[in-house]
């Protein structure tokens, strides 16, 4: 590939720390989701994932969801690591590529399959941009600084060069807010796993270029020995990357978090609520079904008295649109939810060892293996959202209010500068505004967490997974009599309102019967 002619030198000078409101503890019981006064402008449809820890200072501005965003993809070589004409090769094929093109998927094939075909991504290459530093001078200059300041760096050096070679970069704003959908810069330099620089990461751009048309918000800094990691890459074919990571990342630049827990052997000694086999976890499989929801892929089937007073017996299959149940909390025997994914319930969702999740569960990855048998993972979420205040010193206290609304964000000037509206809980307790956890209680204050059919969560400790016992198959129930989670609350202090056994299961569907408790 052709090569710009410009080549890229690094100065320290130009560089400032990305501004993003840190997250504090809030001790545990210090309040169980009041609820605040709205005003006339609050509503339930600004309460969606761009809105979610938008502030002006630190706007993290995701990729379209749905549609066909355009990507801008930059190769960035060293003068002592260049690429090769094979990488650059496997790079286009593990993103643009057919299915029968790569190992597995290219990260196009695998959203589209995954968004049942409502997310179209292209990605265009950029000639490969050359920087003067050394790979061990680069990362000198991380130490001198941070990995974010030294690549938010390279994205506004690229960007510049690109726009002055007349490179129009508003094509790729698709949805016209003012940001380019999503910046992949491709590094050439081997991969190292004790290296915060040399890794991959995304994260958000606070240093913009008011020169542009086009502003870059979301970018992910990855190396391209990433394609060649996994099982499924054949490397005397140039078309045949592992994509597994890269598609992970693009979990990242669409909104979605890291499932696991960042405190290995901190908090509670846990690795992964979620039992590591879900994309946004360990890199493998498809998209859980609660991604999905966030994403706006599926609206599941809310369970309610009315719903299951005809029939009490629910069909999941393969279909799109009969994928995923979600249980909702209530309360003085009122549905307490919200409809959208911003909020406390139980999800279940139908499960195969086929499509996006074949390969996976015929192939380990990473010496994991997704489950290789049918049955339903059942999931507690708790993605509630919060205001956080900025305190006298600048620091964001979670103000005890869960928002079921959120104002406009045009009509609210407070927004961004005194406080943003966030996730009050993460996978990560350390991460969390409020910690609930109880060694009784299964992860309480977690995101996303799994209940298993035949184990606890608190079986899901460091080294550990979800296996083939953590489904629900004919037979298994929830919250009924012998069932195992008998004592299961939710992080708001209430009990269930539904149980549930699987009555019927074949290849192709499962029959769930529901009770009131």
């Amino acid at each position: 590939m052709k090569k710009l002619p410009i080549l890229l030198s690094f100065s320290l000078l130009t560089l400032s720390s990305c501004v993003f409101f840190p997250q504090v503890n809030i001790p545990s019981g210090s309040s169980i989701y009041r609820e605040p006064s709205y005003n006339s402008n609050y509503t339930s449809e600004n309460l969606n994932l761009y809105n979610i820890g938008r502030g002006s200072l630190a706007r993290a501005v995701y990729m379209p969801s749905k549609g066909s965003p355009k990507s801008l993809v930059i190769p960035v070589e060293f003068s002592d690591d260049k690429f090769t004409d094979i990488e650059l090769e496997r790079l286009n094929y593990s993103l643009n590529g057919d299915s029968e093109d790569t190992g597995w998927e290219s990260v196009s094939s695998y959203y589209y399959k995954s968004s049942n075909g409502l997310l179209n991504m292209e990605f265009e290459i950029t000639p490969v941009f050359s920087l003067t530093n050394t790979v061990q001078g680069l990362q000198n200059s991380a130490y001198q600084s941070s990995s974010t300041d030294v690549v938010i760096s390279i994205l506004n050096q690229c960007l510049s060069v690109l726009n002055d070679e007349g490179y129009d970069l508003t094509q790729y704003d698709t949805n016209n807010d003012g940001f380019i959908d999503s910046v992949y810069l491709i590094y050439s330099a081997p991969y190292s796993a004790s290296s915060d620089l040399y890794w991959a990461f995304t994260s958000w751009n606070t240093e913009y270029d008011y020169s542009l048309d086009v502003q870059a918000s979301s970018y992910t800094w990855q190396s391209i020995d990433f394609l060649t990691d996994g099982n499924y890459a054949s490397y005397d074919k140039a078309k045949n990357g592992d994509a597994h990571t890269i598609i992970h990342e693009t979990g990242h630049l669409l909104g979605l978090d890291d499932y696991y827990s960042y405190d290995v052997n901190g908090i509670d000694n846990f690795d992964s609520p979620c039992g590591t086999l879900t994309m946004m976890d360990a890199n493998i499989g498809d998209l859980d079904s609660y991604s999905k929801y966030l994403l706006g892929w599926i609206d599941p089937i809310v369970i309610t008295e009315d719903l299951i007073s005809s029939n009490n017996t629910i069909r999941l299959d393969k279909s799109s649109e009969n994928q995923a149940i979600l249980i909702p909390i209530y309360k003085n025997n009122q549905i307490d939810f919200n409809y959208t994914p911003f909020d406390e319930y139980l999800i279940l969702e139908y499960y195969t060892p086929s499509e996006l999740n074949e390969k996976d569960s015929l192939t380990p990855y990473d010496n994991l293996r997704m489950y290789t048998e049918d049955g339903v993972i059942l999931y507690h979420i708790n993605s509630r959202i919060g205001r956080m205040d900025a305190n006298t010193f600048g620091v964001p206290e979670y103000s005890g209010y869960n928002y079921d609304k959120l104002p406009l964000y045009s009509e609210d000037r407070q927004w961004g500068r005194n406080y943003v509206f966030d996730y009050i809980h993460s996978n990560t307790p350390s991460y969390s505004y409020e910690t609930l956890d109880d060694a009784d209680n299964y992860y309480r204050g977690r995101k996303i967490s799994i209940l298993g059919s035949n184990e606890t969560k608190t079986q899901f400790s460091l080294g550990k997974t979800a296996s083939n016992r953590s489904l629900y198959q004919e037979g298994d129930s929830f919250y009924l009599e012998n069932s195992t989670y008998n004592n299961f609350i939710f992080d708001d202090g209430s009990a269930p309102h539904f149980g549930f056994r699987i009555t019927d299961m074949t290849e192709d569907y499962c029959d769930i019967t529901f009770e009131v408790i």
